[in-house]
């Protein structure tokens, strides 16, 4: 993966502390990400494949007066994209899970509606006879419309935005204050 490009967000905050969710009590490197510093950043993120390298440069003002902000920047990152990550896996499974209850409800009730219009077929021919007969196969087919709308459309959104967090959990995020990185052993990529 080393011969991809890399992709760069650079970002220019005041401290560290922007970055973060300022109602939520948890510790730094378990601190929610600010809203709108999350959409940006994964928004910026889904432009490119998801086996794409990207590196996060965040620009302070002037150096965390805690260098232990500095250190615990990566990992609160890393952080909140593998539980947003988990999140968004767990909706997709809950989609795909919903998608086979659909397809089981209405694979049977357009079995009963199809065995009901054949029904009304051999009793007779007349207009209110056809009449319930094309609507009972009409329902029944219809009943099959959302298990072919999540099958087909659905979870492919949710499957892509798994993929791109994914690659957020394991971008390379660097700490500079004027131009200098103060980053920690350079910001590598985990392993995992």
């Amino acid at each position: 993966m080393e011969h991809l490009p890399v992709h760069h967000l650079h970002l220019k905050v005041g401290t560290l502390n922007e970055l973060f969710n300022s109602l939520d009590p948890s510790p730094f490197f378990t601190q929610e990400l600010d809203r709108a510093a999350d959409q940006h950043i994964e928004r910026w993120a889904r432009r490119y494949p998801a086996n794409s390298q990207l590196h996060l440069s965040v620009h302070l003002e002037q150096a965390p007066s805690d260098t232990g902000q500095a250190a615990h920047l990566s990992r609160a990152l890393r952080e909140h994209y593998a539980l947003t990550r988990q999140s968004a896996r767990a909706e997709l499974s809950d989609l795909l899970w919903q998608g086979r209850l659909s397809l089981l409800i209405g694979s049977a009730f357009v079995t009963i509606c199809i065995l009901l219009a054949d029904f009304l077929r051999s009793q007779g021919t007349g207009p209110t006879t056809a009449i319930f007969r094309e609507g009972l196969t009409i329902i029944g087919w219809v009943a099959l419309w959302r298990p072919v709308q999540i099958f087909l459309y659905d979870w492919w959104p949710t499957w892509r935005r798994v993929q791109v967090l994914s690659n957020l959990k394991r971008m390379r995020i660097e700490l500079l204050v004027n131009n200098v990185s103060i980053t920690h052993q350079g910001g590598c990529r985990p392993d995992t």
